[in-house]
């Protein structure tokens, strides 16, 4: 639900970020705006925990960033569940981004994250994903595309005015 307000009433990082620390929920969000700002973050029950702005930038469902993990760890999180394919994720998605420069198409970025490789574990879609989302608003200003493999049984982009 907040993602779908988030969508809707906020236009740049700066309103991400605020919105985000005034209504906390769980989820790991990267958002970019227009203007080329970047934001990525952990949202914890501990609060509103940003990564550093750099880009190329990459998260998965997971905390494995280790300077968060201590800082949560000293608000008395003991555990930092992952799969063993975290790592291999998100490392897959930042070399994805490094090789190109951080500059690529949209269809590059589109075929990347719905590649099942042969369910290699750094598949970027595993098996039983419900939705891939792709946004690019510097190149596709009011552009935002969904996939639902588990619901449509296909990886099919449906595209959205935003």
């Amino acid at each position: 639900f907040r993602c779908r307000v988030i969508l809707h009433t906020c236009a740049t990082v700066t309103a991400v970020r605020d919105f985000s620390r005034k209504y906390p929920f769980p989820l790991n969000m990267i958002c970019t705006d227009a203007r080329g700002d970047v934001f990525c973050a952990h949202q914890t029950a501990a609060g509103l925990l940003e990564t550093a702005a750099e880009t190329p930038c990459a998260l998965t469902n997971h905390i494995v960033d280790d300077r968060l993990m201590y800082r949560l760890n000293r608000q008395g999180v003991t555990a930092f569940p992952e799969s063993p394919t975290t790592r291999l994720r998100r490392g897959k998605l930042l070399d994805f981004a490094h090789r190109r420069n951080g500059e690529c198409t949209a269809e590059e970025v589109l075929a990347f994250i719905s590649d099942h490789e042969g369910r290699k574990p750094s598949v970027i879609c595993p098996a039983g994903n419900v939705a891939l989302t792709y946004a690019s608003p510097q190149a596709e200003p009011g552009r935002f595309r969904i996939a639902q493999p588990r619901v449509t049984g296909n990886e099919e982009w449906t595209e959205f005015s935003v």
